[in-house]
């Protein structure tokens, strides 16, 4: 899902993201997935995801050719 540029600015980037935890506890309680994650663009704001329980644990690289 993406937040569109007018809402960026406002708390709807966040209630979304506690919606998307909200969701996955409640999958990961029910046994249908371990874990879940969170990717980040380059241009995504700078947030510390980890003092909201978030653990860095890999990064991701797109193949755009030689």
């Amino acid at each position: 899902m993406v937040v569109e540029p007018p809402a960026r600015s406002s708390t709807l980037g966040y209630k979304l993201l506690k919606k998307y935890i909200e969701y996955g506890e409640k999958m990961k309680k029910h046994g249908v997935i371990d874990e879940f994650m969170l990717t980040l663009m380059e241009i995504s704001p700078d947030f510390d995801l980890e003092k909201r329980g978030w653990n860095k644990v890999e990064h991701n690289y797109v193949f755009e050719g030689a």
